[in-house]
């Protein structure tokens, strides 16, 4: 028998965070960086095995990624997914996320951090049986 579920989660996170560039001069950060039309990739992914000498033995593995677009010199928006699979004691449980995030970069002179608040939200979907 299948259980499936539906969740809806939208969250405000505002929170300092830091990309640290390599470059050498404001040009060439203008070019790499953060500039309207330049376009951002990332992409993850993690296993984790559990097995304990008593109980239940886990695996989980979780694979995502993203693609952003700077709007302005300043703003970027992006959509992420991830998809997160468990194993345990027989059980599977899945689950997707879709991401979307909305980012402001504080660009300045200084070309080597480029600090940035976002506000991101998830839509997600799970099942497990």
């Amino acid at each position: 028998m299948k259980k499936t579920s539906k969740t809806l989660a939208v969250a405000a996170l505002f929170g300092a965070s830091a990309l640290a560039f390599g470059a050498s001069s404001a040009q060439a950060f203008e070019q790499q960086g953060i500039k309207n039309g330049n376009q951002s990739l990332s992409m993850f992914g993690s296993i984790s095995v559990t097995s304990p000498e008593t109980g239940d033995s886990s695996t989980t593995g979780m694979v995502g990624g993203s693609i952003g677009s700077v709007v302005t010199d300043n703003v970027e928006i992006e959509l992420g997914f991830t998809l997160v699979g468990n194993e345990s004691n027989g059980s599977t449980t899945s689950a997707l996320f879709m991401r979307p995030a909305v980012k402001y970069h504080f660009v300045s002179s200084n070309v080597t951090m480029v600090p940035y608040v976002g506000a991101y939200g998830s839509l997600g979907s799970s099942e497990s049986g």
